[in-house]
């Protein structure tokens, strides 16, 4: 299932709200890869960027708040 996606260009890239879930994206192509990831399978998407340590992973960090 695909989730609301929101994406707000800040002075240091994006923050990106997918669902309920936040997520910075550093440059354009860091976004741009996020989002064909999800789009072409939002489970193993959602499992690679939220239930995974996000810190690790390098196309998009930050933080994921609960909301």
């Amino acid at each position: 299932m695909i989730r609301e996606i929101k994406i707000r260009k800040t002075n240091g890239g994006f923050i990106v709200k997918i669902g309920c879930q936040d997520f910075v994206a550093t440059d354009s192509n860091k976004l741009l890869e996020g989002l064909k990831d999800y789009f072409e399978d939002p489970k193993k998407a959602e499992a690679k960027y939220v239930e995974k340590d996000l810190c690790s992973n390098e196309v998009m960090q930050g933080d994921v708040r609960d909301r």
